[in-house]
């Protein structure tokens, strides 16, 4: 197994009601997607604290298990192997139900490319 270091560089911004955050994890060749249309205009306080739940899911817990799985990978470039992708997706889509459950949704989305 190999030691991989893991950066994370965000894009991140509000447009009215919905919130979209881009994550890209160098040297692997992926980004994380995500985006969040809330039902009606939450306040400060609550459009923070979604931020931040939100970027803990893309730069803390996702960057973690990038790491792993990178680290395990016979692959070159930044690639992971076949599958580990589709498993990676399901975490993240299992991240966000967890983290958007206490806000009032219109519809959230999230996806690795």
């Amino acid at each position: 197994m190999r030691e991989v270091q893991i950066y994370v560089q965000t894009l991140q911004q509000w447009r009215k009601r919905v919130f979209t955050v881009e994550t890209r994890y160098p040297p692997s060749v992926y980004t994380a997607k995500i985006s969040v249309e809330t039902a009606e205009e939450l306040s400060k306080d609550d459009k923070e604290s979604l931020e931040l739940t939100l970027l803990r899911v893309l730069e803390e817990k996702l960057r973690s298990d990038f790491k792993l799985l990178l680290e395990d990978t016979e692959e070159k470039g930044g690639f992971l192997e076949t599958g580990a992708l589709e498993k990676l997706s399901k975490k993240l889509e299992r991240y966000m139900q967890k983290a958007v459950a206490p806000y009032e949704l219109r519809q959230w989305s999230a996806a690795i490319d």
